[in-house]
């Protein structure tokens, strides 16, 4: 696959190219086979605007690569080479992002796959027949006048009428839209908490057969399922699987039709009521506040438990993630977006044996540079290693399983050389 947007990753926010990563992905979700290469806008340099300096820093551009890599890409480059070399500082560490892509991957990179998890999924059709039933009603209802007011009258289950008042222009306009800012929340959440995440497409029932291997799916609006779907999903119920429904049951088929039976991820939620939870939640006006935050990953700490491949604690605007190779090698990736020093710990749940550990990372300020963090022990990893990052830091450990070669002969990353002033 290959993303491109001309201000892709400029001025909204850093989980801009992660998040597109993620949906290029679980287009064809073979990560042995298939993985995006993402394009992104260096940020411009403002010279005479402080504010835009502040807000939009060197680390926006430089670390967006090493973002789009460690959650899934298989390679990135600029748009804008122009906005990388107006600054020096810009392209100096922009050649640095890429000598950490290098290196790493001379450490047998290229073959790792993000954990499996927690998975994510999205349905385009639901979210899409959602807007259509918001913009011109639902299959099997009229927008009449009703007392000077403009009402939709629906039919329902069992026979009969329900009526109900048209929203304000304003509001309705976001209604349209609930289904992609349900994705987003959760998304962004699950980026936030440093949860590994895979995603995949609802719409796409072939794709959903190896959520055996997983602990955890959340379905952030399923308005639309195909009955295709609903069976894999009952199946790795069946195998241990558990599903976090929000907002919606399965109302509809793929083409927007009501099913005539009912919601059919009603009866996943009838029939394992100890894997199925559904929640009624309203994340447009919830998904940011902190009882709902901390609800939410209390609940996902719980349902993965001690599968989880990696618990972070920390404060601040860093962003950890991590990928791992089917020998065992874990790369685990450390950004630091906040505007001054943090710190926190990494905890390994799963770890067993020993470790040898290698960093490679750099700031602003610092030049690239590798050493050696030693050998750890499993229950070292478990109890949690300490890090503390500068303003605009980058790093990426290496944990190799003692008896395993950390070196790979190929390479095959797509890394760009840039002109350094």
């Amino acid at each position: 696959g290959f993303g491109t947007d001309p201000y892709f990753g400029s001025y909204e926010d850093h989980w801009l190219p992660p998040a597109m990563t993620k949906r290029m992905a679980a287009a064809r979700p073979i990560p042995e086979k298939h993985r995006p290469v993402m394009v992104i806008q260096a940020n411009q340099w403002w010279p005479n605007d402080p504010v835009m300096q502040k807000t939009f820093r060197p680390v926006w551009s430089y670390a967006a690569p090493i973002s789009v890599i460690a959650h899934g890409g298989g390679g990135v480059g600029y748009y804008r080479h122009n906005y990388l070399v107006t600054n020096p500082l810009y392209a100096r560490n922009a050649a640095k992002a890429f000598g950490l892509c290098q290196f790493i991957e001379s450490r047998g990179f290229y073959p790792s796959v993000v954990p499996p998890n927690v998975a994510l999924l999205e349905s385009r059709a639901g979210q899409d027949w959602w807007q259509v039933k918001m913009q011109v009603g639902s299959p099997g209802s009229e927008v009449v006048k009703k007392d000077a007011k403009t009402v939709e009258v629906e039919r329902v289950e069992g026979g009969g009428t329900v009526t109900t008042a048209a929203q304000s222009s304003r509001a309705q306009l976001c209604e349209r839209i609930r289904g992609h800012i349900h994705h987003k929340v959760i998304m962004e959440r699950l980026f936030d908490e440093c949860v590994p995440f895979n995603q995949f497409q609802l719409d796409h029932p072939a794709d959903l057969s190896v959520l055996k291997n997983y602990q955890l799916a959340i379905l952030p609006f399923p308005y639309s399922i195909p009955k295709e779907s609903v069976a894999a999903l009952e199946k790795a119920v069946q195998g241990g699987l558990k599903l976090l429904l929000i907002r919606h049951k399965g109302e509809t088929d793929p083409l927007g039709e009501p099913y005539p039976e009912g919601p059919l991820l009603a009866q996943l939620l009838n029939k394992y009521p100890q894997q199925v939870q559904f929640w009624e939640d309203d994340l447009m006006a919830q998904g940011s506040h902190p009882q709902w935050i901390s609800k939410f990953k209390q609940f996902v700490e719980q349902a993965v438990g001690n599968a989880a491949p990696i618990r972070v604690e920390k404060t601040g605007d860093v962003e950890v993630a991590m990928r791992e190779t089917a020998d065992g090698k874990h790369f685990v990736f450390l950004i630091n977006w906040d505007l001054g020093s943090q710190a926190g710990v990494l905890k390994f749940p799963g770890a067993k044996g020993s470790y040898d550990i290698e960093e490679i990372g750099f700031s602003e300020e610092d030049p690239l540079q590798r050493r050696s963090r030693g050998v750890l022990k499993g229950d070292a990893l478990q109890k949690g290693i300490s890090f503390s990052l500068k303003a605009g830091e980058v790093r990426c450990w290496l944990m190799t399983p003692q008896g395993i070669s950390s070196v790979n002969p190929a390479s095959q990353v797509v890394a760009l050389s840039l002109p350094v002033p």
